[in-house]
């Protein structure tokens, strides 16, 4: 355990390090990119959420609030969140009428969402959000995922060969997703071809949240 929380810090402390310089070489500009000041504070406050969310984790704190929610309220919040960066990356999004409500924590599952959002974003030049059954799919055209990959991607730390096209990875962000969901009792699946792009599923099928 003391090994992988000194592999995170160590991860965190040098991921955190990219978006405060970039922050520092804009403000030198006459005139500063306003979307470029703006997505990089968006990296920042995901690594500190991402901080927080693995510290409970590990400490065992129970911070859930549980309450039936509109999952249409939480895309659209999070897709707002993350708007600079579409617009920055040029980033095309279908986004389909949401009409479920699950029961979940509205917090730890706006992580979730923003984490599989954000990485779709670095990968993909388009994507589309919709719902089918009693699951969410989030679906892009990106580079994919390899089937060697696909089994570990949920693993601490594992960034396989996505570090892949030239966009850095923690390797961490899909760990603590794993986590979150595993306890929000929203099952995720993966599926991936490389050059076809990645279908996130996630299901909200079981009304049992895992305390």
């Amino acid at each position: 355990i003391q090994k992988e929380n000194q592999a995170f810090f160590t991860m965190w402390v040098h991921e955190i390090k990219l978006p405060l310089s970039t922050l520092q070489l804009a403000l030198e500009e006459e005139e500063s990119n306003k979307l470029v000041l703006q997505s990089q504070l968006i990296k920042m406050n995901q690594l500190v959420d991402m901080m927080l969310m693995y510290a409970k984790q590990k400490d065992n704190q129970q911070d859930l609030v549980i309450r039936e929610v509109k999952l249409d309220h939480i895309i659209r919040q999070s897709v707002q969140q993350l708007r600079p960066l579409f617009i920055l990356n040029h980033i095309s999004l279908e986004l389909s009428e949401i009409k479920q409500s699950v029961l979940t924590d509205n917090k730890w599952l706006t992580f979730i969402i923003n984490q599989i959002l954000s990485n779709a974003i670095k990968y993909s030049p388009h994507g589309k959000i919709y719902e089918q059954n009693q699951e969410l799919i989030i679906e892009d055209d990106g580079y994919g995922i390899s089937q060697e990959d696909l089994p570990r991607v949920f693993e601490a730390g594992y960034t396989g060969q996505n570090g892949h096209q030239g966009q850095y990875s923690s390797g961490y962000g899909l760990y603590l997703v794993s986590l979150i969901s595993h306890q929000l009792n929203h099952p995720i699946v993966i599926e991936s071809m490389v050059g076809k792009g990645t279908k996130v599923h996630i299901c909200f099928e079981n009304k049992k949240v895992l305390l």
